[in-house]
């Protein structure tokens, strides 16, 4: 993956570093590991995030998520849980499902709870999410779990403020007051798993953890620092 820098299954296995005959059979030694139902993507990540989050933890750091949501095709979409580390986004978790509309926050609590599953406790964390992520759910999920968060909220959502209705982009004529105590409406979208793409994600994740290891490495060593350290 490192060397091919793409996703590209072909590409993948003409530099497949395996004595296996034709392209198609490397072709189909790459399909199988993809179809292969016993790699849990999560688990395997799992080792990773958390070596990196308990880092930035024993730097004092306020560790920073994010949740973002992309295409993939005209039918999957990602969600993705990245790290903020050395100017990167280091991906901790996704989800890749089969949807026309926004992934709701059913999916987006599943995949922040096997994050929080593993994460050290008596960290502070800060949710970073984009506007399709506004929710009251969400927002909730958060406070129960004692997360802070910045979430970008869309102009047409509507929240209940003493007695009245307003929209989100109504409160910005409102700045630099604002309001307190609004409730937030929410909403949640239920949908199914392509498996064979979150293992590719996988593959891509665990190649940009080795690249970003290599790099903090050399910086440690021209700063004449001492052992070897991997991410």
């Amino acid at each position: 993956m490192l060397e091919v820098r793409s996703v590209n299954l072909m590409e993948l296995a003409a530099a497949l570093p395996h004595e296996i005959g034709t392209t198609d059979h490397r072709y189909q030694y790459i399909e199988r590991q993809l179809k292969n139902p016993g790699t849990d993507c999560d688990a395997v990540m799992a080792v990773y995030a958390r070596e990196v989050v308990e880092k930035l933890a024993a730097q004092g750091r306020v560790i920073i998520l994010q949740l973002d949501q992309s295409h993939i095709n005209n039918t999957n979409k990602i969600l993705m849980f990245p790290v903020c580390m050395c100017n990167c986004a280091v991906t901790v978790a996704w989800m890749v499902r089969t949807t026309k509309g926004n992934i709701g926050f059913t999916v987006q609590r599943e995949l922040l709870e096997s994050v929080l599953a593993y994460l050290p406790s008596g960290i502070a964390i800060l949710l970073a999410a984009d506007c399709f992520c506004g929710t009251a759910a969400l927002i909730g999920w958060c406070q129960k779990a004692g997360w802070s968060w910045r979430v970008r909220l869309k102009d047409n959502l509507t929240l209940d403020h003493q007695g009245e209705e307003l929209t989100t982009g109504e409160i910005a004529t409102r700045q630099p007051v604002g309001l307190l105590e609004a409730d937030l409406y929410g909403s949640g979208v239920k949908i199914q798993r392509p498996e064979r793409l979150e293992r590719l994600i996988l593959v891509m994740s665990i190649a940009l953890y080795w690249a970003v290891s290599c790099g903090m490495f050399d910086e440690h060593q021209a700063a004449g620092g001492g052992q070897k350290r991997g991410l």
